[in-house]
Formats: C-alpha cells, sequence, structure tokens
C-alpha cells in the first residue's frame, strides 16, 4: 500500500462502544489521559515536516504548502497553484472534516499508545488509558475561553512514564515550524511559531492572549423601568431552576411584560410567543483580500477601530475566514464572486441598551433604525471602508417564536425583513453593563450610571458590627478563610485584564498602563497621564481607603460565589466564613517579615469546595500578567510574573527572597521606633499624611514615609520598588491594608483632627497641578453614586460607611472617643511602645553614671528587674522615669505580679527627660529616575556596597519610592523639584555603639560628629556618588522628652537641630537649610 489508509483508532475488541472524545476542560482534569495527549502531541511535532503523518503535513491539507498529501490527486496544470483540499463554502464542508480529523487522531493515538507501553508505574491503567484517548473537542457555545492549558501556560504539567509530576514545554500554546516553509508569505514567513493574535508583523511577534480572550457577559442594564431587563432580571430570580428546564424558562420569558405579576407562577400549558431580532449579513467573502468581520453596534460607535470589540455599544459579528493567499489559490480564484451569509442576534443587547418593554415590532423598530450602526474590520485591526464594500447587506429580520404546548423546541413563524442604511454614530451613551456573573454581588453598575460603584461589601442582617480585616499571620491560620482568600485570589487573576475589575485593572489604577479606570476623568488627557493615586499630598492616606474597599468588595464578591459550591456537611460555615472575610493586613511593624505563605512558599494546602486538602499555586507569591502589557518599560517588559528582588533584568529572573528578608530585618527596629513616633508624636494632619517636608515641625516620619520604606525594602529594583508597576504586587494591598489601619489608629488618638487644606504638589490625572485640595475633594476615580466620587469626610468612618473594621477596635463600637482613645494608647504602646521602653532606662541608665557603665549594660540591668513590664509599657516608662542617682535606686523598684494590667510602685515618684535624636533627611524625591535610599551608619561602612544593609554600622533609611518612567508621568514632570522628608531614629544604635553613659547634647554630639556617614543606595543595589544628589541634606535632631505621672504617651519638648554636626559635609547641612 503506497499510502496511509483512514481507519480510525483500531478497536481492540474489548468495547462494544467506542470512547468518546472529551471536553478540553475534562480532559486537562484526567492525569493519564492529558499527560499521553502531551506527549503524543510532541511527537508528533517532533516528527519531520517531509513526513505525511506530522503535525505539519497534516496541517498543510488544509492549505499552505498546496501540495498533494500522501498521493492524493496530481500536481495542479502548470501557471497554477493547487488550492489545498478543504471544501469551504459547499455542502461537504461539515463531512469533509470528518475523516480529517480521524487520520489526526489516528496517529496521535498510536503515539500515545507506544508512550504507555515505556510506564514503570501503574502500566496496565496507562496502556488502558491510551486505547480510551480520543482527541479533545472545545465546546466554545458553552466555554467561550479554552483552559489556559491551551491559550496562555508556557508549561504544564504531566505524569512522566517513570510516575515522577513534571513540568514541560506546553505544544497546546503554539507549534514551531522546523523549518519556517518556503511557501509562506509575509507575515508568516517571519513568524517562527503559529500565532493567535500577533501584536505586529515582525520576527519578534507574540500572541496577544488578552485580546483574544473576550470574556465579556451581558448583565441588563437600562434606563426605563419597567424595561425587558428589569422584568427579566425579576422573572431570573423567582425561577432559580428554568436552567434545568429551558423550555420552560423561555415560555415564561415570552409573556408579555405588563403582566410581571402571574410569572413567578407560569401555567406549563399556555402557549405564547415573541419576536427574535436578528441582523442577517450578506457579504462578498473576498473583498478584503484576506479574513475580516462585519461588525454590529447598537449605539455610537468609537473613532478607533482598535476599540470597537472592546466598546459598550458592541453587538457581534459575522467574521468571514479567507485565505490570505488567494492569489495563488486557484479555487479561490475561481469563487472570487462567492458570498457569505451570517447573523448577528440582537434580542440580548436591545433588553440590555434600550429600556424598551417589549420585543414587539413597532417598539423596535424605531429604535432599531435610530441605534443600529456596523463596520468593517480587517484582522489586523484596521478598518475597511463600508463605502468600499458594494456587496454587503445586512437586513433586520424579526422572527415570531411560537411554544406550542408540549413542545421541546420553538418554531419559528412568518419572517418579516426590514433593511437600514448606514448613518453616522452620533447617540448619546447608553448605560454601561458590567460582567456581574463574573463579579458577583457587589461591586455593581447601577442603572444609570456607566460605572462601577464602591459600596463597601453589604453588611449582612446578621452582622451587627462591621468584620475585621485581619493580620495575615491570623488569616494564614484559619483553614476556611485562607482557603476562601487564596481561591478568591486565583479568580481575581484570572479575570481578563480588560476588565477594570480583575487584579490587573485595580493595579493599573495606581500607574501603568496609564489609562482611564472606569469612565473617571477626560477621555483624552494632554501629554501623558501619572495616574490617580495622591502621592505627596495631604489627600494620601485617604485616597487608598475606598481604593482597597473597592477591591475587597470584588474579593469578598468571589469568596462568597465560590463558598457557595462547597458540597461538604459544614457547608454553613464556610458560607459564614465567607461573608465574613476581609482584606488581610501585614503589620510590618510588628512583624518585619511576612509569613512564608506571602513570600516563599511556591504552593499552599487549601480546602477546595470537595472538602479535600489540596495543594495549588500560591498567587500571593506573584502576579502572573497574561499577557505582559505592551505599556510596560524594560525590564518590566521581560519579567512574566511580578518579582521582588529580582536575580536578573532578563526573563528568567526569579525574586530573591532571602535578600529582601535580610532588607526587611536590618530595617525592623527603625520601623517600630518610626510607626510608634508617628502614632504618638505627630498632631497635624500635614505631618501625619505625606512626605513633604516643611508641614509642622515634625520630628516624625509620616505616614507615607514609612510606607514608602515598605516598598522599597520589599520590592528592591522589582515591581513594588515603582509606583509604576507597584500595585501589581498582590503583598501591595496586604501592605496599604496596614497604612490604612494606622490611619485609623491615629484618628483615634486623635480624634479632633481630620484632613487639612494643602497644595496638590502636581496633581493627578484629574487633580490639576495647582490645585487645593480638602476633606471634600474627591477621591478619583472611585464613584459612590451615578455621579458623585467618595471624599475623605464620607470614608471617615470606616466601619459603617464601607464596613469593615480592625482587630484593636472590636468591641468599642459606641463607646465615646475618650474610651476609645485610651483603649487604643494602651494597644499602641503594647505594640510599638518597647523601642521607647528601652530609650528610657537608657535614660535612667545614664542616671547612674557613676557606676563607670554605659548606657546599654546599665539599661540591660534595669530591664532585667521589669521583666514584667511589656503588656503595660506606660508602667515601664514610668519607672524609667524615675530619678535614679545611685545604683540601688533600681533595685527599690518593686514590680507586681504580671496580670492583664501591670501595676507597678515607685519610690520617690517625679519624672524624667531624656535627649531621642534622629538624624532628618531631605532629598528631592525623582533627582535619580527612580526609587532610592539615603542609609545612616554609626561607625565604619564597607566599601562594597552591596554590604551596606547588613553591616553592623547600619542605623537605618530613608527610602524614596519614585516613578521610574518620568517622562510617562504628567504629573512626575511638573513636580519635578518636590523634596520628600523623613527621620532615622539614633538613640538605640548609640547605646548599642558608642559605649556613652548619656543622651546629653554635650557628650552625644562630639561623638556623632565623629561617626556619623551616609551613603546613597538605588534600588539595584549600586552606589550612588553623593554629587549626583546635591539635593541631599542630613541635619541631627535632638528632641527632649517627658514622661509625665498618669500620661498616655511621653510628651514632646522642642526640637533641636545640631547643624554643625553634619555641616560642610557632601548631604550634609547647608547654610539655607533648617
Amino acid at each position: 500500500m503506497s499510502h496511509i489508509i483512514v481507519t480510525g483508532v483500531p478497536n481492540d475488541g474489548t468495547s462494544a462502544l467506542p470512547p468518546p472524545r472529551l471536553e478540553i476542560n475534562d480532559l486537562v482534569n484526567n492525569e493519564k489521559h492529558f499527560s499521553l495527549f502531551i506527549q503524543a502531541l510532541q511527537r508528533m511535532y517532533a516528527t519531520s515536516q517531509s513526513k505525511s503523518e506530522s503535525h505539519f503535513q497534516l496541517g498543510g491539507i488544509h492549505g499552505i504548502p498546496v501540495i498533494p498529501w500522501e498521493g492524493a490527486g496530481s500536481r495542479p496544470v502548470a501557471g497554477t497553484r493547487f488550492g489545498g483540499y478543504c471544501t469551504h463554502g459547499t455542502v461537504l464542508f461539515p463531512t469533509w472534516h470528518r475523516p480529517y480529523l480521524a487520520i489526526y487522531e489516528q496517529i496521535l493515538n498510536k503515539h500515545a499508545t507506544d508512550i504507555a507501553q515505556t510506564y514503570t508505574v501503574d502500566n496496565a491503567a496507562w496502556v488502558e488509558a491510551a486505547k480510551q484517548l480520543r482527541i479533545p473537542y472545545w465546546d466554545w457555545a458553552v466555554n467561550a475561553v479554552p483552559p489556559v492549558q491551551v491559550i496562555s501556560s508556557a508549561q504544564v504539567n504531566i505524569t512522566a512514564p517513570n510516575g515522577q509530576r513534571i513540568s514541560v514545554a506546553n505544544p497546546l500554546l503554539a507549534y514551531r515550524f522546523n523549518p519556517i516553509d518556503p511557501s509562506f508569505p509575509a507575515p508568516y514567513s517571519r513568524w517562527p511559531t503559529t500565532l493567535r493574535h500577533p501584536h505586529i508583523a515582525g520576527p519578534n511577534a507574540r500572541s496577544d492572549v488578552d485580546e483574544m480572550i473576550d470574556r465579556g457577559v451581558f448583565a441588563f442594564a437600562a434606563a426605563n423601568a419597567p424595561s425587558i431587563s428589569a422584568s427579566a432580571k425579576e422573572l431570573v430570580s423567582n425561577t432559580p431552576a428554568t436552567h434545568a428546564a429551558p423550555m420552560e424558562a423561555m415560555r415564561l420569558f415570552a409573556m408579555p411584560a405588563a403582566a410581571q405579576a402571574p410569572l413567578a407562577e407560569p401555567s406549563p400549558t399556555t402557549g405564547s410567543t415573541y419576536t427574535d431580532w436578528a441582523a442577517r449579513i450578506h457579504v462578498n467573502k473576498y473583498i478584503t483580500g484576506s479574513s475580516f468581520s462585519v461588525l454590529i453596534f447598537l449605539g455610537p460607535v468609537p473613532e478607533d477601530p482598535a476599540q470597537w470589540r472592546t466598546c459598550e455599544s458592541y453587538v457581534g459579528a459575522q467574521h468571514v475566514f479567507v485565505n490570505g493567499s488567494a492569489e495563488e489559490c486557484e479555487n479561490c480564484r475561481g469563487s472570487a464572486d462567492s458570498d457569505v451569509e451570517g447573523f448577528v442576534q440582537l434580542n440580548r443587547a436591545i433588553a440590555a441598551r434600550s429600556g424598551l418593554d417589549s420585543f414587539d415590532p413597532d417598539v423596535v423598530e424605531p429604535y432599531l433604525k435610530e441605534h443600529l450602526a456596523w463596520r468593517i474590520l480587517k484582522v489586523d485591526r484596521s478598518s475597511y471602508d463600508v463605502a468600499d464594500a458594494a456587496s454587503l447587506q445586512v437586513i433586520v429580520i424579526a422572527t415570531p417564536l411560537g411554544f406550542e404546548n408540549g413542545a421541546t423546541s420553538p418554531h419559528a413563524q412568518s419572517i418579516d425583513h426590514k433593511a437600514y442604511k448606514t448613518k453616522p454614530a452620533t447617540l448619546h451613551k447608553t448605560p454601561r453593563s458590567h460582567p456581574l456573573l463574573i463579579i458577583p454581588h457587589h461591586l455593581v453598575h447601577t442603572s444609570m450610571s456607566q460605572h462601577a460603584v464602591v459600596t463597601g461589601v453589604p453588611r449582612t442582617p446578621a452582622q451587627s458590627t462591621a468584620p475585621p480585616r485581619r493580620e495575615i499571620n491570623d488569616l494564614v491560620k484559619d483553614k476556611m478563610q485562607f482557603s476562601l482568600f487564596i481561591q478568591a485570589l486565583q479568580a481575581m487573576y484570572q479575570t481578563s485584564q480588560k476588565d477594570d475589575l480583575s487584579h490587573f485593572g485595580f493595579g493599573g489604577i495606581h500607574g501603568l498602563p496609564f489609562q482611564r479606570w472606569e469612565t473617571s476623568g477626560p477621555g483624552n488627557p494632554v501629554g501623558r497621564w501619572g495616574g490617580y493615586c495622591t502621592h505627596g499630598s495631604v489627600l494620601f492616606p485617604t485616597w487608598h481607603r475606598p481604593y482597597l474597599a473597592a477591591y475587597e468588595q470584588v474579593l469578598q464578591g468571589f469568596a462568597v460565589k465560590i463558598a457557595a459550591t462547597y458540597t461538604t456537611p459544614d457547608k454553613t460555615q464556610w458560607a459564614n466564613a465567607a461573608l465574613n472575610l476581609r482584606l488581610p493586613f501585614w503589620d510590618w511593624a510588628t512583624n518585619a517579615v511576612p509569613p512564608t505563605q506571602v513570600i516563599s512558599d511556591a504552593t499552599v494546602t487549601i480546602t477546595t469546595p470537595n472538602g479535600q486538602q489540596t495543594s495549588v499555586k500560591n498567587p500571593l507569591l506573584a502576579y502572573p500578567f497574561n499577557p505582559i502589557d505592551r505599556s510596560f518599560p524594560s525590564p518590566y517588559s521581560r519579567w512574566p510574573t511580578t518579582l521582588r528582588h529580582p536575580t536578573s533584568e532578563g526573563s528568567g529572573a526569579t525574586s530573591n527572597v532571602r535578600e529582601m528578608i535580610s532588607d526587611l530585618q536590618s530595617d525592623a527596629n527603625d520601623i517600630r521606633s518610626q510607626t510608634y513616633n508617628l502614632l504618638t508624636r505627630v498632631t497635624t494632619w500635614p505631618a501625619f499624611s505625606n512626605h513633604t517636608p516643611g508641614d509642622g515641625g515634625s520630628s516624625s516620619s509620616s505616614l507615607e514615609a514609612i510606607h514608602d520604606g515598605i516598598h522599597v525594602d520589599v520590592g528592591a529594583d522589582g515591581h513594588m520598588g515603582d509606583p509604576a508597576v507597584a500595585a501589581f504586587d498582590p503583598i501591595f494591598f496586604l501592605h496599604h491594608a496596614n497604612v490604612d489601619r494606622l490611619l485609623a489608629l491615629w484618628g483615634a488618638l486623635n480624634p479632633n483632627t481630620w484632613v487639612s487644606t494643602g497644595p496638590a504638589n502636581g496633581g493627578t490625572w484629574t487633580i490639576s497641578g495647582n490645585a487645593t485640595e480638602t476633606a471634600t475633594s474627591d477621591l478619583t476615580p472611585f464613584w459612590n453614586g451615578a455621579s458623585t466620587y467618595w471624599n475623605s469626610n464620607a470614608c471617615r468612618n470606616f466601619d459603617t460607611s464601607l464596613n469593615y473594621t480592625y482587630p484593636e477596635f472590636v468591641g468599642l463600637q459606641g463607646q465615646d472617643a475618650n474610651t476609645v482613645r485610651t483603649k487604643i494608647g494602651a494597644i499602641v504602646n503594647q505594640l510599638y511602645g518597647g523601642s521607647t521602653r528601652r530609650n528610657f532606662a537608657f535614660a535612667t541608665a545614664g542616671a547612674q553614671g557613676a557606676t563607670g557603665q554605659s548606657i546599654a549594660a546599665a539599661a540591660q540591668s534595669i530591664l532585667n528587674v521589669t521583666q514584667h513590664t511589656d503588656p503595660a509599657p506606660p508602667a515601664a516608662m514610668q519607672l524609667f522615669a524615675t530619678p535614679a542617682s545611685t545604683p540601688a535606686a533600681a533595685s527599690s523598684l518593686r514590680v507586681a505580679p504580671h496580670t492583664e494590667q501591670v501595676h507597678v510602685e515607685i519610690s520617690g515618684g517625679g519624672q524624667n527627660k531624656f535627649y531621642e535624636w534622629s538624624a532628618r533627611v531631605h532629598a528631592k524625591k525623582f533627582e535619580l529616575g527612580g526609587s532610592y535610599s539615603i542609609l545612616i551608619f554609626l561607625g565604619q561602612v564597607p566599601d562594597d556596597p552591596k554590604q551596606w544593609r547588613s553591616a553592623p554600622s547600619y542605623v537605618g533609611a530613608q527610602h524614596v519610592f519614585a516613578n521610574s518612567q518620568m517622562e510617562d508621568c504628567e504629573n512626575c514632570r511638573r513636580n519635578a523639584t518636590e523634596n520628600v522628608e523623613g527621620f532615622v531614629a539614633l538613640n538605640s544604635a548609640i547605646a548599642a555603639h558608642s559605649g556613652l553613659n548619656s543622651f546629653d547634647p554635650q557628650v552625644v554630639e562630639p561623638y556623632l560628629k565623629k561617626e556619623l556617614s551616609w551613603r546613597v543606595q538605588k534600588v539595584d543595589r549600586s552606589a550612588v556618588d553623593l554629587s549626583q544628589l546635591p539635593s541631599l541634606q542630613i541635619v541631627v535632631v535632638a528632641l527632649p522628652l517627658q514622661l509625665h505621672h498618669g500620661e498616655m504617651f511621653p510628651k514632646a519638648g522642642t526640637p533641636v537641630h545640631h547643624h554643625g554636626i553634619t555641616e560642610g559635609r557632601p548631604g550634609g547641612h547647608h547654610t539655607a537649610s533648617s
């Protein structure tokens, strides 16, 4: 026999019925079938392209390289080209493909059978699986988007013949030509692999998976009620079982809208009709010379063709599948006058957009005559002028559908045709719909709005108070909430990046890809936009509050939907766990290093809906871009996931977790001190809110300045270290939840202080650079209604306005402000007061200088006799504030037994004062073109910059969090001269390194003048010459602190600036500075 015979997969006689082809979503979940399928496909790819049974040759049957296959047919007549075997446009189209698939399946199964024989583990089961394997199908009418194993996963996990699970290159993603066939015309001659939605025509093109996926799910919303959509919604809610009985649902919805009331209980014997509307499209197949689409719209059509498929007025299309090399295809040239026909259904779009109350022709026809429009789009996303398509005819057809008693399907009655001419699209915008089936419950588009409205997670009747956001170390220990959190995060990752309510969409609010979110702001900004975030302004803390609330809404909505799928006996507890789930926070001032589930575990174990403990890929580790957005500059354009402390700028970079942990640990003491100082000393909003200097004479770093340091410590030169891309890293939201928590704690300690008036400091896309910001300024882009935004006043009471709280506030609801302040103050002292407790110990030790001990040694002896004071730092402070002129004084201090509140008896009473020393750092934010750090040292500094953060002499740093894409950031350019300010606490380092016995200025100033030094370092660990940062000014500040009896916190005196310590040195005090 000289050619391959198509027999189908041979039947070995063990089964009377042939095995089924599996839907691809089922196949990928079948370990044996999927493993064999992938390996068999790899073998077909590896078979020489010159062989008939190769993937390449079987693909060539359909078209290029237009040569005979297996001797079928003779070569074409000289001077013409063979046009392939496929019978497109004929009555044989469906049946021709049946043996075509059978031969491919036959060869694939043979490879699978051979591979199964090599399995050394459970061989019989693998051999049987191979016998059953058939080519899978993709049911695109049910599953619009194939599984990730088909469209986006670069690697897939399979079981190898030795029984081991391994990761292999995914053959379903693309076929690699070896070589590219010389018959291929451009651009195919330039592409080494098959591509889907190529982003360019050049050899470096890649598949634009995001463009290929169109996950739009219509949610009916209309301006007029009772409309079709409003009535349908009510009917859907009243007929939850109709999914299993579509005919009953059809009868129900076919009834007149005016008769809403009786629709909940339809009569099964009643017949009914309604009108089904469609646009019928006729057009010549070859008018554009390649494949194209005729797109149908209801409403205004954007001018940019690239937006047509994603605009809100797009209904559907007739796609025309055409040979791009028709001039070389004999049967193409022979059928050059061939027309194609297709239909686009209109009813759903009419219901969603029109506000009409009926599908009757006398109601719908005038609407369609005004709103229906169409365009022609080529596959490269360019437009084709409709005026040049003389063959195009769009005809509207109204088909009455009848439901006869007992019928299994509706029958069509007489058809009415209406032809409409095209016209300019000059209509008003219609209400926008959104995928409510994907984003369940909460972040919704109102019937009159065109955007998502942030409401906070709705409170249920069972919730008398708002559920708390939990610290991440606590959440990971809660089996139910952690399992739901992980799955909800995965669901947000899987939502199309084009969706504003996806994880990518939320991340983009903060910076790249510099585009509008939920229609907020002008449609065509001048120049490039710098994002919505209000860095460096009085709105910095409050702007992030509705930002997190919006993310939390979507996350919790997914959790509720996932919880509803649990089939275990405790499914009610799962539902309650979802209702109480909120976004967790990472308290980096207490727990400097997050748990391994956040920073290092590649997989996490969760309980899935079937009750099984399952190991899944950890979404907290990184966000996988799908695809990498085209706006991303290098190196972000090369990294397929977010990275922390990346090991290189190449595409194979990984996160250096050890380096990140080292940086976080090196700054731990400084961060805790800064946090305590912020909460207990700062009493004005400008000094608290942002890192802009000159805002109230504070001696403490602002909330934003401390926040900046966490970004740099976590990200370095990875995503978290750059404002343009920071919010794509999932740890961003845990970090900012803690920033919001500190805002809540500070607000409780300062109940009469809130957002003050301040300059916009460069502004954002929606805030002009010279604007004045107040507590009533819009916190764009976060809508709280059809035409209004959240403002700072509206979200001040977060527990009632946005339905969340923090653990520190549990049980305090309804208490008066003074009671809340007292209780929050005790918690702040307990959590963060350790450094100040030590400082008072140092001060007491300094008063014992006659013993000859250093501050550190004497302080330790005091700490040893007051070991139970940790739970009550105020008592410890009182204790250490007692004058102690002799060593015996310490032993006279009596500590009561450890109880919930520690009581300290003090002999002699009184108060004490000591000086708290810090280095105040000023520098221009954008002077180095990205994020950087000013590092403070006491003692010798290593020559190698990579050793600076781990050196014994390292004290702390002021980290500057700056956009690396300043040229693309309008407000960055406008604010190029912006200064930032921060403080690095020195007392602990002085006590540890100096050997001094006092913090008094006459003792400390000479020491600092000799030992204090600083360095500047970029986030990639490279050193910066101080001459490159001429704006840098470091001034040493001594702040007198006193602890009065009965006071919650130490009282600060007037800070004293010791200019002489740094004056005359590069980066030190300048004569013009304060």
